[in-house]
């Protein structure tokens, strides 16, 4: 399956290198910090839903929009830490073209 970060493995200047090699590791630092933030949100979401009282209408209808809103969110990190995946192996692919001469 070709990455969207294939077309930097054709660069042939080290600078070009090191500079796809710092996106990388600046995309999955950032990445890393969303996964983090998104589990923070999740959590919030099911502790804010668990405190509410239930026997207004309005209180049953922010819990239904908090818990749809929640189920939503608990999907985000995985995709997030998908993308993070990628962008390491990427990096590798990059590291071993480097190291290995294949420039």
């Amino acid at each position: 399956m070709a990455s969207p970060f294939d077309e930097a493995l054709t660069a042939a200047d080290a600078g070009a290198w090191a500079r796809a090699l710092e996106a990388l590791s600046s995309a999955e630092r950032r990445l890393d910090d969303a996964v983090r933030r998104l589990d923070t949100i999740a959590v919030g979401a099911v502790q804010a839903a668990e405190r509410t009282r239930w026997q207004t209408d309005a209180a049953t209808r922010f819990f239904a929009a908090a818990d749809a809103w929640r189920r939503a969110v608990a999907v985000l990190p995985s995709e997030v830490a998908a993308a993070r995946d990628e962008t390491v192996r990427a990096r590798l692919r990059i590291e071993s073209r480097v190291w290995t001469g294949l420039e």
